[in-house]
Order: structure tokens, then C-alpha cells, then sequence
């Protein structure tokens, strides 16, 4: 049974800085406060602080812990962290470049060569799925696969004295790059439930299926408002209501970071989810009390109650203002009022993206200016051509971006590493990839789809009796036949939507081994 933990939203650090919030603020706290129960359950381990002094001899001290009695291996006794490691490890890069392409023999094998490469230049992060972008013959890895991929890289590493990669990847409905995993309902039929226990036991076995992969790093939830309803990602949130938001984000992120060993990354800060056109990726034109009382209490409860782990910027701007280079939102907002001291990711290449796409920095290297001056970004999830950043080595060396400041982020990436374990000494597969698809798994499910079904409207009969009228639901006429219409009514692929196999779905329902249409289970019900 899913309990929120406690405690409360309490008034966190530096709200006075935000003057013309403050008053906002109140109402988010208030609202907060009623919502979530004071006194209950913590599945999270208290967090040991990573403290880093940089620059230190080597990097065996790089991530010194406060407490002696935490178990964490020494990284390295030989290798210095130079600059351009310290830049490494805020470098978040695509599976894909370290994989050979679809024309070598085995297909999507690891380019090791590659690796060591990526290691000496203490590549912090990779993300995504090979098979992501879709459609492929080889459409997914299986959870072994995955793993011996990942042991592979970290093998390297280790080869290298580096610090061991960190792997994220978006799971949102379920680990639904992992061939086999259990798909949960979309987060938007998830909270049609109204069940807090369906988002946590979503989480859970995200977790669960996600970890046995090798993949500790969850890219969700959502916690943007469906406000807008041209947008077309409104099924991979919650609905349009804060209260309903907050709560069911906070369940799933308490679901998927209960195995101590998985983080959670809320997602999109801030406003991403109302473009004022309708179009992805567009401005949302939203007024400070709006973007307070209204897009903000979702990462607030996630960040006090569900206490998550890290966070993701957006793509889109706000008020005209690209997030990714807002002071006001991923300084003053995120992290002084709102108190979030974790992880702080970047969206795909959304660094560069101010040059090709928001268009307010000159060049790539205005762009990093404007990033590490202005915001407390800690990783840039890249493109390949990006990877060797020596572009921002040169401007910590020019003095341009403060080394202090890349400092910052680093003990931040090191301090999730810890966390969740991905520093400890000995290092074991804690799921075993058999858990993956489990019949119970698949019963909640089917149990949570069930109760995100919405009869809209079960008309009486004609002609209605008012004693006791007959209803159209349930059938109960053996010889009544059922009129079943649509392109979607014989597409098990189509039931999954988005995030399923590939990133925007799939239309082959051979891809999707388990299951029934709605045809077939009409057939089978009335045969």
C-alpha cells in the first residue's frame, strides 16, 4: 500500500529573494502542506554528503566523504582530475557513439576503442536507446543485453581509473526499452484511477525492470500540466490539475527510487507543457502567479516530499526566455526557493540549441557562457560532435566560467553516483534480469488498466423504465452483436501510444509480443 512520506512542505531557504513570488508562494505552501500527510513511512536511505576538493592529487579523493563508515571506492590512486575530466563528467553523450552501426556484424556491438576513449576524457553519462528513433529490425535490447553492455563500459572505465558512467534512460510507462518489460498505462490513464497506489507500483517496477537492465537512472515523471490541448505529449503527464499532479508524481517517484539503488528525474522545468501555439518545443507565455500557484507545486512536492533525486530542464522558453539560460527559473526558482540541491540535467543538446533554435546566442561558445554564468545547469546532455568539449575547458582556463562553478556540478553528478550506489566497492547485478515480466507485474498492470477505464456515458434503454430501467451496459443479450469500428481497433501497437518499443511508439504490432486488440478480446468475449 503506497504512504506518502512526510514531512510536510516547510518554507525552504532564500524565499525572500523572489520578492514579487513571495506572496505566491504562500498559497503553493499552504496547498502543499494539506496534501501530504506529516507522519509516515521513508523508503529512501539518508543520503552520506560527497564532499569533492578540487583540485585534488588524484582521484582517489575525488568524491572524500564526510563519513568514514560509508562504504565507497577510492576511484583512482594515479590518475590527477584534470580540467578537462571535471568537464567529462558534466558530459551526458548518446549510446550511439560508442556502438558500431547497422551494417557490422554483430549488429550495435560496443566500439571499445571508442570507450577508452570517452574514459580518458571522464565522460560522466551516456542516455537513450540504440533503437530509440525506430523503426528496426532488431527493434530492443533484453534486459541481459542491456547489462552486458553497460558491464562492459564500466569494465573499461575501470580499466581507465575513471569514474564509473552513470546511464539514464526515459522510462515512462514502465521500462519500455527493455524488450519484455511490463507496460504500465500511460501517465495520463495512470491518474484516471485516482489511486495512488497505481503510480506507485508503476514506479516500482520501472525501477525494478530498469535496474535489471543496468539502467539506474529514470528520466520521469512529468510533472508539466496538460493545459494546453493541441500539445501533443499531454499523455505522459498526470492531467491538468497541480493537486492531482503533485500527488500522483510524488507517489512514482517514491515507487521508483524505494530499491535505494534508482533515481528519479523530474521532468521538465518549468512550463514546458503549455506552448501558447500548441507546438512542441514553442514558447509558453505564462505570468508569474501562474507559473507559481499553478506549474510550480509539482516539482515542489517532488523535490520536499518526494524528495527526488535530480531534475531535467526544458526545451522551450518561457515568456520568451529559453529555460536552459534562465537565472530566474534554474537558480532562483528551482534551487534557492524551491531548495532542490540535486542533479540538474539538460534535454537533448538544448545547450546548443540557443544558437540553432532560440536564437539569443551568437555562436556555441556564447551558448556555453550564457549556460555556466547564468544557471546551475550540472550536465549537458550532448551530440556526438560535442563530446571532446574542449570549448569549455578553454574558457575555464581563460577565466571566463569559473572553475568554482564547474566544481559545483561535478560534486553534484558524484554525489548521485553515490547515492545510489554506482561508486561502492563491489559492484553486483541486484536485479536478476528472470524478475523482468514477472506474472505479477503483469497483473498489476492489467489490475491498473482496468481502473483507468472511463465509461463516459452508460445510457438507459428506450424506452427507459422508470422503475427499473435497463441500461446499455453490461450486454446482457447472448444474441446481441457488437459494431467494431476504427483504424485502432485491431492494433495492439496502438494501445501501447508513445514510449512504447520506440520513442514515439510504433504502428507494427508484431513488435508487441504480449497482448490482444480490442478486436481480439471483443471476439474472444462474445465468441
Amino acid at each position: 500500500m503506497y504512504t506518502p512520506i512526510g514531512p510536510a512542505a516547510s518554507q525552504p531557504r532564500g524565499m525572500a529573494s523572489l520578492l514579487h513570488w513571495k506572496a505566491y508562494f504562500v498559497v503553493v505552501f499552504v496547498a502543499l502542506g494539506v496534501l501530504f500527510t506529516a507522519s509516515s513511512i521513508h523508503t529512501g536511505q539518508s543520503a552520506t554528503s560527497v564532499s569533492v576538493a578540487l583540485p585534488v592529487a588524484n582521484m582517489q579523493t575525488l568524491p572524500s566523504l564526510a563519513s568514514s563508515s560509508s562504504s565507497i571506492a577510492p576511484v583512482s590512486s594515479e590518475v590527477d582530475p584534470t580540467l578537462a575530466q571535471k568537464v567529462g563528467q558534466m558530459l551526458q553523450v548518446d549510446i550511439s557513439t560508442v556502438l558500431y552501426g547497422k551494417n557490422r556484424n554483430p549488429r550495435f556491438a560496443l566500439n571499445k576503442a571508442r570507450v577508452a576513449y570517452y574514459a580518458k576524457l571522464g565522460i560522466g553519462s551516456y542516455f537513450n536507446s540504440p533503437f530509440a528513433g525506430g523503426p528496426s529490425r532488431h527493434e530492443s535490447w533484453t534486459a541481459d543485453e542491456w547489462h552486458d553492455v553497460i558491464d562492459q563500459i564500466q569494465a573499461i572505465y575501470a580499466q581507465h581509473n575513471a569514474v564509473p558512467a552513470i546511464y539514464g534512460i526515459d522510462t515512462i510507462h514502465g521500462a519500455n526499452y527493455v524488450r519484455d518489460a511490463v507496460l504500465f498505462p500511460q501517465p495520463l490513464a495512470a491518474a484516471s484511477s485516482f489511486n495512488l497506489d497505481v503510480a506507485y507500483r508503476m514506479g516500482e517496477v520501472s525501477a525494478k525492470d530498469s535496474l535489471a537492465a543496468g539502467l539506474p537512472w529514470i528520466f520521469s515523471p512529468v510533472l508539466g500540466l496538460a493545459m494546453q490541448p493541441k500539445w501533443a505529449r499531454n499523455y505522459e503527464t498526470f492531467g491538468e490539475d497541480p493537486h492531482t499532479v503533485s500527488a500522483f508524481g510524488v507517489a512514482l517517484i517514491q515507487g521508483l527510487q524505494a530499491n535505494n539503488r534508482t533515481a528519479a528525474c523530474m521532468k521538465h522545468f518549468i512550463g514546458y507543457s503549455n506552448p501558447t501555439s500548441g507546438n512542441d518545443r514553442a514558447d509558453s507565455v505564462i505570468s508569474d502567479f501562474e507559473l507559481v500557484n499553478y506549474y510550480a507545486p509539482s516539482f515542489l512536492a517532488a523535490v520536499h516530499q518526494g524528495r527526488v533525486k535530480s531534475a531535467m530542464e526544458t526545451y522551450s522558453s518561457v515568456n520568451g526566455e529559453p529555460v536552459i539560460a534562465s537565472h530566474k527559473l534554474l537558480v532562483e526558482l528551482l534551487r534557492n526557493d524551491m531548495g532542490f540541491h540535486g542533479l540538474l540535467v539538460s534535454d537533448d543538446d538544448e545547450v546548443y540549441r540557443l544558437v540553432s533554435e532560440h536564437h539569443v546566442a551568437a555562436n556555441e561558445t556564447d551558448a556555453l557562457l550564457m549556460v555556466f554564468n547564468q544557471t546551475s545547469l550540472d550536465m549537458n546532455m550532448v551530440p556526438a560532435k560535442h563530446i571532446a568539449d574542449k570549448l569549455t575547458a578553454r574558457l575555464v582556463a581563460q577565466g571566463r566560467v569559473s572553475e568554482q562553478r564547474m566544481d559545483d556540478s561535478v560534486r553534484r553528478i558524484l554525489q548521485l553516483k553515490h547515492d545510489i550506489g554506482l561508486l561502492d566497492k563491489n559492484q553486483s547485478r541486484f536485479v536478476p534480469v528472470t524478475a523482468v515480466g514477472s506474472a505479477a507485474d503483469q497483473r498489476d498492470a492489467k489490475a491498473a488498466a482496468d481502473e483507468s477505464i472511463i465509461l463516459l456515458e452508460n445510457a438507459p434503454k428506450l424506452p427507459v423504465d422508470a422503475v427499473s430501467p435497463k441500461f446499455t451496459l453490461p450486454i446482457e443479450d447472448p444474441q446481441a452483436s457488437v459494431f467494431v469500428t476504427g483504424p485502432l481497433a485491431d492494433s495492439k501497437a496502438f494501445l501501447c501510444g508513445g514510449w512504447s518499443v520506440f520513442w514515439q511508439g510504433t504502428d507494427n504490432s508484431t513488435l508487441i509480443p504480449h497482448g490482444v486488440s480490442v478486436r481480439d478480446a471483443l471476439n474472444h468475449t462474445f465468441a
